[in-house]
């Protein structure tokens, strides 16, 4: 199942769809509905080119055209940041390493333009959706989004009444963000001893609360706990160099108060 037509609801929400169709460069109608192009912005100002395709299989109408079309269109229209995914319905060792017949002819010319793009696989290798056993459905990504870890697996969690099982593709755009560097500290912590103290101390406590001030009770009662727990299983930990600057610090304090 293609990733744009089982997410275009998703997708619409919070892209926006520059062409429902092929470049204008392509001229035959019936190719240009079997291929979706659909430029995505965020708000972190990156975009990205996402191409649904159905290039249909040997033996029917139209078997190889849109591949075919894809292929022949301009690089121009191909950024640097694309995924393009949807039923290929090409057969080969590349995808598919279990493959025992001979690959579809226009496959080879396919992955041609694969290279040439910089386009790569993402989806799982010898890994087939299709029903009877093949790996039709797949996924590319340009060599940037490959890199940031761009990947695309089988959505078993969502249902669909086909003889495709979904695939869903991840791009981790780097938008999160980033915590800085903390300093190092000592693990003064007794983790077992923690959790003993913590149930000791909630012991009793009531796990509910059915009035305002019961919650504001039962929240006081849980940070002591929290608090005396801590208190109790961390490790007292003082270095040599804390000792002596403390012990000049006190004498220092003792010094002071004699002279006055």
């Amino acid at each position: 199942m293609p990733i744009v037509r089982a997410r275009r609801l998703i997708s619409s929400v919070y892209t926006e769809v520059l062409s429902t169709g092929v470049p204008q460069s392509t001229t035959n109608t019936k190719e240009a509905s079997d291929l979706l192009f659909l430029q995505i912005f965020l708000p972190i100002g990156k975009s990205a080119l996402i191409v649904n395709i159905y290039n249909a299989p040997v033996g029917s109408i139209r078997a190889g055209k849109a591949a075919k079309a894809l292929t022949t269109l301009p690089e121009v229209y191909f950024p640097q940041a694309m995924i393009l995914a949807g039923d290929l319905n090409l057969l080969h060792n590349r995808w598919q390493p279990s493959l025992h017949r001979s690959p579809t002819p226009s496959a080879e010319p396919f992955i041609n333009w694969l290279d040439l793009q910089g386009l790569v696989l993402i989806s799982n290798i010898d890994c087939p959706i299709h029903e009877r056993g093949n790996v039709l459905d797949l996924s590319f990504a340009s060599s940037p989004l490959a890199l940031a870890g761009a990947k695309t697996s089988i959505a078993s969690h969502l249902d669909a009444i086909l003889d495709h099982q979904l695939l869903i593709t991840t791009v981790p755009w780097d938008q999160r963000y980033k915590e800085t560097a903390q300093k190092l500290r000592f693990d003064t912590l007794d983790h077992t001893f923690f959790l003993s103290l913590l149930a000791s101390n909630l012991t009793g406590t009531k796990s509910s609360a059915a009035t305002e001030e019961d919650l504001d009770a039962l929240t006081e009662k849980l940070t002591s706990a929290i608090q005396g727990a801590y208190r109790g299983s961390a490790k007292r930990t003082m270095i040599q160099d804390c000792k002596k600057a403390l012990y000049n610090y006190r004498l220092g304090l003792c010094s002071k108060t004699d002279f006055r």
